[in-house]
């Protein structure tokens, strides 16, 4: 008589993809599956090496799932060792390596909430802050507008060339100048958006505090002329009294 002995399973390496934003939960492709000449076997897998936890295994059915947020720009293959063991007595197993590709996909920028002070009698087209944009994709463009807050066009922006991983621009006081009596303060909204088709955006919070000026009185009717009599007595009153303004 033939005895018949328990052989391990056997399952070569394979590839996987899976883009950066997969949910958790979401499965990477089909299920990786081992074969056994042991007609009735059960095989279970497991993970003998899942670096960074980023992925789970189905004990019964080989199913690779996500586990936790994926990034391409910081780790763009992730190289698993899974192992198929089979429930003969002895026990056998095999391991293969599974090789995960992530796909990168576009991100929006980000724009940090930032704050600073200008004098109010600061020069049209001074500089007030340079706003960065970041954007984890490198190679990007971008162009950024202030959507809100701009109070009578205090404000402007100028583009400036920045790194590879980011834009800058800069907020400059705009063409109608600055009047601390009018707007002592302006929070700007600013949007930048990529060079994505469509483009994605993100939106930054810019405060800038204007800051009083003291500034020197005006005569209002200076044009008006004065009479005076001729008989007029020293100390008399010349027509009514200047009108001055004070901003």
């Amino acid at each position: 008589d033939v005895t018949d002995v328990n052989e391990a399973p056997t399952m070569g390496p394979t590839t996987r993809s899976v883009k950066e934003n997969a949910a958790v939960g979401l499965a990477v492709g089909g299920a990786v599956v081992a074969q056994d000449v042991d007609a009735g076997t059960i095989i279970s897998y497991s993970f003998v090496s899942n670096p960074g936890s980023f992925f789970s295994i189905e004990s019964g059915g080989g199913q690779i799932r996500v586990a936790k947020g994926l990034d391409f720009e910081t780790k763009p293959v992730h190289t698993l060792t899974v192992r198929a063991t089979d429930n003969g007595s002895p026990s056998k197993y095999c391991d293969a390596v599974v090789t995960i590709n992530v796909e990168d996909t576009t991100e929006p920028p980000t724009i940090a909430a930032q704050s600073a002070t200008v004098r109010e009698d600061a020069a049209v087209g001074s500089r007030v802050l340079a706003v960065v944009v970041e954007d984890e994709d490198v190679g990007d463009s971008h162009t950024c507008t202030i959507t809100e807050g701009n109070i009578g066009s205090m404000f402007a922006l100028k583009p400036v060339s920045g790194s590879t991983s980011s834009f800058l621009c800069e907020v400059i006081v705009g063409p109608s100048g600055l009047d601390f009596e009018k707007a002592s303060k302006a929070v700007l909204k600013i949007i930048a958006a990529d060079s994505s088709d469509p483009p994605n955006t993100g939106f930054g919070l810019i405060t800038v505090s204007v800051t009083d000026v003291n500034e020197a009185p005006v005569i209002t009717d200076s044009s008006a002329g004065r009479a005076v009599s001729a008989l007029a007595v020293k100390g008399s009153p010349i027509g009514s009294p200047l009108a001055f303004g004070d901003p």
